[in-house]
């Protein structure tokens, strides 16, 4: 439980996993949650709800059928969270919001989401308009800052202690960088990232995941294809894109989401 005013309302919340990112779901339809405003409950409500690596609060919005805040675990308010945005387009069906197509507005703009036969999400992400070659490898904005290292031997990276180390170098410290490891493994993009605002080694990272396909598109200038499947620790996620003159555009990201579980705390 909790250790907090007993005398604010219980709330409701849904937990949901995306290709292994797990987050707690909050109905702010009705705006009646103002502890959303407050960093350190949220902070605790990410670690006492199973470790989330974020809350996702839907609000109602005039031009869309919801808006998504996302906040990271450390309690801020984050940018734009891929998977997260996946796990909430599930959520806004599974309460009754929507039907299997949606729009939806999050940190970074409008964003069109549909959940596919297959039962898989799949969501637009925004055009990418800038990427800059870094000695380390490529850093690309998808909606979060993302820097993507190819590495050999993915699976002996400390992404811990180095995603550590370079996010919190004198370069990224100030607004915080996502670092992501990639590697070609048996013709399959494998990432590993280390997430700014959770601190640590996520098992996927939605935004990481499109700018490891942007890059390795960037490092690979005879690769044609316009769909790449990229392999993350919780899971498969696809991207798919189409290079048109100096950026990227019609980015979409799809793969699995799933309900885990859910409860009423008070706060």
């Amino acid at each position: 439980m909790l250790n907090m005013d007993q005398s604010s309302k219980a709330i409701d919340y849904y937990l949901y996993n995306g290709a292994g990112n797990s987050f707690v779901m909050i109905n702010n339809l009705m705006a009646i949650y103002s502890f959303l405003e407050e960093k350190s409950i949220v902070k605790k409500l990410c670690s006492e709800l199973g470790n989330a690596d974020g809350l996702i609060a839907l609000k109602n919005e005039d031009d869309t059928d919801f808006e998504m805040d996302y906040y990271n675990a450390d309690g801020g308010l984050g940018s734009m969270c891929g998977n997260g945005g996946r796990c909430a387009v599930r959520f806004a069906k599974d309460i009754g919001l929507i039907k299997s197509s949606t729009r939806f507005k999050a940190f970074d703009g409008i964003h069109s989401g549909v959940i596919e036969a297959n039962g898989k999400v799949k969501i637009s992400m925004s055009d990418v308009l800038t990427w800059q070659k870094h000695p380390l490898g490529y850093v690309i904005n998808t909606g979060s800052p993302h820097i993507v290292i190819q590495v050999k031997n993915l699976d002996k990276v400390d992404v811990d202690s180095k995603g550590r180390s370079i996010r919190n170098s004198p370069e990224f410290k100030l607004d915080g960088i996502n670092v992501n490891f990639i590697d070609q493994q048996d013709n399959l993009l494998h990432i590993r990232t280390y997430e700014r605002g959770v601190e640590r080694e996520t098992l996927a990272c939605g935004t990481g995941v499109t700018a490891a396909a942007i890059a390795w598109h960037e490092m690979n200038p005879g690769l044609f294809e316009k769909h790449l499947e990229v392999q993350a620790k919780g899971g498969l996620l696809a991207v798919d894109f189409v290079k048109k003159e100096d950026k990227y555009t019609n980015v979409y990201l799809s793969g699995p989401t799933e309900y885990t579980g859910g409860g009423t705390i008070n706060l």
